[in-house]
């Protein structure tokens, strides 16, 4: 199992694996994690970190179209994620809310980090909800799968089951094996709906994990 982890996120870029450990690190819920589903999401994390990359690249194509700067929205997104990943998070908040407010999903996705965690500023709840679920709406799927979690948790908002396997069925619709995973052990031990060991059974084989 860990070979394959190790396998698949050398198969992405070798920049993002300190970027994927430290973005584990300050997300407390990912600990809770049974095994199967943390390898999950930490494999998805980095093939979402490169999905993203070309969407932002096709919003600074529209961003250019209305006359702003390309590049220092580019100078800007990449020293926010620099000092997020050197664990500057007062520097990074400075340049990625404003990225987050223009509609940048990964920005959004970071500050809800640092909100949640309260990294670089006092902890906001409010802020780490409203962010986490503007980047989920617009299919930021380790958002949705962090969304997901808030509401299976009653972190940042009201403890809604419904709600965590809505979230964490969109993120799975996106092929997020972490979300696949907690949506099978959801169904497994009757977390949220009524145990249905065959639905688990299923989640865990469209996750790749036949032998579940």
């Amino acid at each position: 199992m860990l070979l394959y982890l190790i396998t698949i996120v050398l198969h992405s870029y070798l920049t993002d694996i300190a970027d994927v450990f430290l973005f584990f690190y300050y997300k407390p819920w990912f600990v809770r994690l049974k095994p199967v589903a943390f390898i999950g999401v930490c494999v998805e994390y980095s093939h979402d970190k490169l999905n993203f990359l070309f969407k932002r690249r096709n919003m600074t194509e529209e961003t250019a179209n209305e006359g702003i700067d390309v590049s220092d929205i580019d100078a800007s997104f990449s020293s926010g994620i620099a000092a997020f990943e050197a664990k500057n998070f007062k520097q990074s908040i400075q340049f990625l809310a404003p990225l987050a407010e223009a509609g940048d999903a990964e920005s959004q996705h970071r500050c809800a980090i640092m909100y949640q965690n309260g990294l670089g500023l006092v902890a906001n709840e409010a802020k780490a909800a409203e962010y986490m679920r503007a980047a989920a709406e617009q299919g930021h799927a380790v958002a949705q799968h962090g969304l997901g979690f808030m509401y299976m948790e009653g972190e940042c908002v009201e403890k809604d089951a419904q709600e965590a396997i809505k979230w964490f069925t969109k993120a799975g619709d996106q092929g997020l094996v972490g979300s696949l995973t907690t949506l099978a052990m959801m169904h497994q031990e009757g977390v949220g709906v009524e145990k249905n060991p065959e639905e688990a059974k299923r989640l865990y084989k469209l996750a790749g994990f036949d032998d579940m």
